[in-house]
């Protein structure tokens, strides 16, 4: 299995500076957020319409080291569940079982750098618990990162705030009102994984040279999926574009209502989206995490698009159940999806 402690050393080192900086206690912080996602918790319930019975009983105000533990927790979930199919039992064969060792002392280092440098970014995240009950759920704040963010963006921090609360609260009302989602995610990441079973390291080298000129620009990790691989990550890409595309939407619409500076948080945040170190920019072109930000923003045009063309209620339709969920294509084209779904233009019947 993968060195925890190994994944846990390499984050830390990766994630730097950790301390929080000059600021509230952290109870205070702690209650602040706690109300800022009850407050959102209600706009969004108006805003849907979405039942919304409950909020995690966690939100949490975290260091860098305490999100780097979070995610730790949720990966050792993840891989015990995922074990048969992605750590195949390697037999009696010395070199095999050596090669499989050096194999997995790698994947415990990339792990950790990966973590190491998603921890000095993440300003929030629900935690969903794959994998594990609901009340499980929570929500985290990266108390460092924000304050970071906030003093490179010049905004207000209180603002900013609960313009984060806002986006993670969306994520809460996706997940509780509608309580197939996790599961169908779930089942997807089972059955991408376990179709790995088996293939031999001459398969996958084949596959990587045959790749034609236009996947080189895709993520590297694309180039080791097979045909049934890709397909259901791409209906796992549509459904976070969705669910990311639409707690940006929600946001946009809502925090004017509340926050007087919210066009100015939005126009820098995008700066801030844009504005990478060079180090950043090949970490996010290695682990294709530029298509997935490119991703949800698509879904962000996607849910204006049906909402301009079908109004406020059509768009409700995409959280009916998996089949209801738009395609990659659908959210490159919102029009193929509105067809699909019969949903006719806004002030026009049948």
């Amino acid at each position: 299995m993968i060195d925890w402690e190994l994944v846990r050393l390499a984050a830390y080192r990766a994630a730097g500076t950790n301390w929080l900086e000059v600021g509230p206690p952290l109870a205070r912080l702690q209650a602040t957020y706690q109300a800022y996602v009850a407050e959102a918790k209600d706009l969004i319930a108006a805003f849907t319409g979405w039942p919304i019975p409950s909020l995690p009983d966690t939100v949490e105000v975290a260091d860098r080291e305490a999100w780097i533990e979070a995610n730790i927790s949720q990966f050792r979930r993840l891989f015990e569940v995922l074990r048969p199919a992605l750590f195949p039992d390697p037999g009696p064969d010395p070199l095999g079982r050596l090669v499989a060792r050096v194999g997995l002392t790698a994947l415990s280092l990339q792990v950790g750098v990966l973590l190491g440098f998603l921890s000095r970014r993440v300003l929030g995240q629900f935690d969903v618990a794959f994998f594990g009950p609901p009340q499980d759920r929570r929500v985290l704040f990266v108390e460092p990162n924000i304050q970071r963010a906030v003093q490179t963006m010049q905004v207000n921090v209180e603002s900013f705030r609960f313009y984060l609360a806002l986006h993670e609260t969306t994520h809460i009302a996706e997940f509780t009102a509608h309580p197939w989602l996790s599961d169908y995610l779930m089942d997807l990441l089972r059955r991408c994984l376990t179709t790995a079973g088996g293939e031999t390291l001459a398969s996958v080298l084949s596959r990587l040279v045959s790749q034609p000129q236009e996947a080189l620009r895709q993520s590297p990790l694309t180039f080791l999926l097979t045909d049934e691989q890709r397909a259901l990550v791409d209906q796992i890409q549509a459904a976070m574009s969705l669910i990311e595309g639409y707690g940006d939407y929600v946001m946009h619409q809502l925090a004017p209502r509340r926050l007087p500076d919210a066009a100015e948080i939005d126009r820098k945040f995008a700066e801030r989206r844009q504005h990478r170190t060079p180090l950043e920019q090949l970490l996010f072109r290695l682990t294709g995490l530029d298509l997935k930000l490119a991703q949800y923003a698509a879904g962000e045009r996607f849910v204006a698009a049906v909402v301009a063309a079908g109004g406020p209620t059509a768009i409700q339709l995409a959280w009916r159940d998996p089949a209801s969920l738009p395609t990659l294509t659908e959210l490159r084209e919102p029009a193929r999806w509105l067809a699909r779904m019969a949903i006719a233009p806004a002030g026009r019947s049948g």
